[in-house]
């Protein structure tokens, strides 16, 4: 499956993965990274993938401001793999969304 032939709620996260900044220019790219946030799930963003997150409105931190432990940014793999253990992050509930 792709991101354009598959909702993100089936997803179990999205790794964003360091290189090529394009992907902040592809709408459903965009769509489907604050879909995966709404849902909770996990994301990591590896390398400089902090501006795609910018780009699709992604706030690094929870709505009381503490650190997001389902947002990993950099190439840490058990911090990626401790936020899929909790498989989704529901402190991001916001009604209506913040995304």
């Amino acid at each position: 499956m792709t991101l354009e032939t598959a909702p993100s709620a089936l997803w179990d996260a999205s790794v964003l993965p360091s290189g090529d900044d394009a992907l902040g220019a592809i709408g459903q790219a965009l769509e489907f990274i604050k879909d995966q946030y709404r849902h909770c799930k996990p994301i990591l963003a590896m390398g400089s993938r902090s501006a795609v997150l910018t780009a699709a409105g992604i706030p690094t931190s929870l709505p009381d401001g503490c650190a997001d432990p389902g947002l990993v940014m950099g190439d840490d793999p058990r911090a990626f793999t401790a936020a899929l253990a909790l498989h989704r992050v529901f402190e991001r509930e916001t009604d209506p969304p913040r995304v």
